[in-house]
């Protein structure tokens, strides 16, 4: 993994890195950031072909405010939480928005295996429970978004979700789109 501060750019048009990682056993295929308070604190989550999700404190994932005059010693830093698949490596992962429940984070990933898996993160502690699993894909999960608002296809007119709730919306490899209540 590497964050790059896009706001100072080298003389010679060239991005440099300015912290980098190893962050799983084999590539990253899928990365996403939530805030988790109003102090500007967030979260990282990775998600990977090694079949795990991991979790990265915000202090993992913040940039340096000025640069270190003697360098310190490199090592790769440990995730809050490792989130296992046992069908599969993670094509996509995805914080859903803040939801009635503001104690929790809900966190979701594609599979290579046809899967979404969500799990709930609680906000405070970052115990995280395995709480659902969407099956309907043919295909490998490419990707995930979230709405409050879904487009009825069929009578061509708009719905709000009941009672404020998101819908997730999943697009896959075998050419389809799943809407889910959630």
């Amino acid at each position: 993994v590497q964050l790059i501060d896009c706001t100072k750019v080298e003389t010679n048009n060239e991005i440099k890195p300015r912290k980098s990682w190893k962050a799983h056993r084999t590539s990253v295929s899928s990365l996403a950031y939530c805030n988790i308070d109003d102090h500007g604190k967030y979260l990282l989550a990775t998600g990977s072909l090694d079949s795990s999700v991991k979790i990265w404190s915000y202090d993992e994932c913040s940039l340096p405010k000025k640069k270190l005059k003697s360098p310190r010693k490199k090592s790769n830093p440990l995730p809050l939480r490792v989130l296992h698949s046992s069908i599969g490596g993670i094509s996509t992962v995805k914080w859903a928005p803040m939801m009635n429940d503001r104690s929790v984070r809900y966190l979701v990933a594609g599979t290579l295996k046809e899967e979404i898996i969500g799990w709930s993160i609680d906000r405070a502690t970052l115990k995280a429970i395995r709480i659902n699993s969407f099956e309907g894909h043919a295909g490998v999960v490419n990707d995930i978004h979230f709405t409050t608002e879904v487009k009825e296809l069929e009578a061509n007119r708009e719905t709000k979700c009941a009672n404020g709730e998101f819908s997730m919306v999943s697009l896959s490899s075998d050419r389809r789109l799943h809407v889910w209540d959630l």
